[in-house]
């Protein structure tokens, strides 16, 4: 099952060197925090004191995987939704995030699960996230960023949305019988155990069951895209998956406006520094 938005069909994007941990994390320099005035002098504690008052940038770039793995064939690896969730776990333990994306999205399996993870960890830690698309935030990473993040900006060339899921079935019986092969299945219970199986055309139970699983995989989507935006399942639905340009994606509640990735820096160095008190 893919969340994935057709416009990543043809792309081209780059594996990364080694499994994209919280390494990639990108710590930033915040100016120090205010003093609260106590009228009493703290002790500062040593220099090499991990503060968490910070700020972190954490990326997530290109079609997304269950899991981040290892593709030898292209010497690289692909990001999974396992990774995102370590990557902005560990930025929470510094403080705030910036969450930049240009992805296409990508499976479904693995996604609820790794948000539910970020999202428990944010709330205990009290952070705050705002995304930022340079330039597409698609289908299954449109879910991510919807889901953890408190508001969501873009420059006014950004493509946003894609909310659906897709899943297919490539039938292989036209090419086995040009070759004079065919292919005979024993299965238990009943025909349902081959009812993708690619050597057979797509069977009436297979194609009841496929466009099943797809509409729960949107169902969920929607869901939870909905409650995070404050959008209505109407509103989603007449989307139809379309993925939005800069104003078109303000105008349908997909994002909060248009900036520049300095500007939502600036903003949340801002208010790191303004609302931290020691």
């Amino acid at each position: 099952m893919l969340c994935l938005d057709p416009r990543a069909e043809g792309r081209r994007y780059s594996l990364y060197g080694s499994r994209p941990g919280p390494r990639l994390n990108e710590p930033l320099s915040v100016p120090p925090p205010v003093k609260a005035p106590t009228g009493k002098k703290k002790m500062s504690g040593p220099k090499n004191e991990v503060r968490d008052d910070g700020l972190t940038i954490v990326r997530i770039i290109g079609p997304l995987e269950q899991r981040s793995m290892a593709h030898g064939e292209c010497a690289g690896w692909g990001d999974g939704h396992d990774a995102i969730a370590d990557r902005l776990i560990d930025a929470f333990e510094l403080g705030n995030v910036v969450l930049v994306v240009d992805s296409p999205g990508g499976a479904h399996a693995g996604l609820q699960e790794a948000i539910k993870r970020v999202a428990k960890v944010k709330k205990e830690k009290g952070r705050r996230v705002v995304a930022y698309a340079d330039e597409m935030i698609g289908s299954a990473a449109y879910w991510w960023v919807a889901c953890v993040s408190d508001e969501i900006y873009g420059p006014e060339s950004m493509i946003v949305g894609s909310i659906g899921a897709r899943s297919a079935h490539c039938s292989e019986a036209g090419a086995l019988k040009k070759q004079g092969r065919e292919v005979t299945y024993f299965a238990a219970p009943g025909p349902g155990k081959v009812a993708f199986a690619p050597e057979f055309p797509l069977s009436p139970l297979g194609k009841e069951r496929g466009e099943r699983d797809t509409w729960i995989a949107f169902e969920a989507f929607a869901k939870d895209v909905g409650k995070a935006r404050g959008l209505s399942r109407k509103q989603i639905v007449a989307l139809d998956a379309d993925a939005l340009p800069g104003a078109l994606a303000v105008k349908a509640g997909l994002v909060d406006g248009i900036a520049s990735l300095d500007e939502v820096l600036e903003m949340e160095i801002a208010l790191v520094a303004k609302g931290t008190q020691v």
